[in-house]
């Protein structure tokens, strides 16, 4: 069952716009505004808040890549760009501002429905990658904290950061009466994880910037840490 979304929509072609309206709402979706230039597009957008874009390229005015940009400053959202031109300039300008589908006019239902799943679709792993790069870069700062800790000797530090990242092959009950073999142990086990948080906040953003799907990310990541693991292990 295809879910129904909030849609704004945006062409300076009168009668491209009313079919476009009118096909979106015979596909269950609500047409929450339909305008014919990139100004209106995001002014709408702000007060709206749609939950997918389909606009134009060539607008008066404001061009619909200029629109989908200042849009996204703000708050990301699924874009599907419409053009009657397979420039490869516009090609590459809606690949910078991560449109997530690209049909070219004239339109016909099957590709327009296809678009819109596969926007939805992308858009979630984008999402994914995005709380993805966050938490690692708060695991980064972390690092740098935990770091701070080893050389303070701070034991109160260095039980909240094992018990944060689930240091097991040393089971310890006081922290504070730790002989130093064992507290070497406890750091040992914590450097081999926080030594991960570059590489994989790495991938992370990386993967945002060059359109990887969050399945994507994990297989590539999962291979590289593997060779990382390795080589730093023998």
């Amino acid at each position: 069952m295809t879910t129904s979304l909030k849609i704004i929509i945006a062409d300076d072609e009168p009668e491209l716009l009313t079919d476009l309206h009118e096909t979106l709402v015979e596909m269950g979706h609500q047409v929450i505004a339909a305008l014919s230039d990139g100004t209106q597009l995001v002014s709408a957008c702000r007060s709206q808040l749609p939950d997918m874009i389909i606009t134009d390229i060539k607008m008066p005015g404001m061009d619909g890549l200029a629109a989908v940009s200042e849009i996204s400053s703000t708050r990301p959202t699924p874009v599907i760009i419409l053009t009657a031109y397979h420039d490869q300039e516009f090609v590459d300008r809606a690949l910078k501002e991560h449109v997530l589908a690209y049909l070219v006019k004239p339109l016909n239902d099957s590709s327009l429905k296809a678009s819109i799943e596969l926007a939805r679709y992308r858009f979630k792993e984008f999402q994914v990658l995005q709380q993805q790069t966050a938490d690692l870069q708060q695991a980064l700062q972390e690092r740098k904290l935990m770091k701070i800790a080893f050389l303070e000797n701070n034991i109160e530090k260095i039980e909240y950061f094992s018990k944060r990242y689930k240091v097991k092959k040393l089971k310890v009950n006081n922290f504070n009466n730790m002989s130093s073999s064992q507290m070497i142990i406890i750091k040992k086990e914590l450097l081999k994880k926080i030594n991960l948080i570059p590489i994989s906040l790495m991938l992370s953003q990386a993967a945002i910037e060059s359109g990887w799907g969050s399945s994507r990310f994990a297989k590539e990541g999962n291979a590289l840490f593997g060779e990382w693991t390795w080589k730093n292990n023998s």
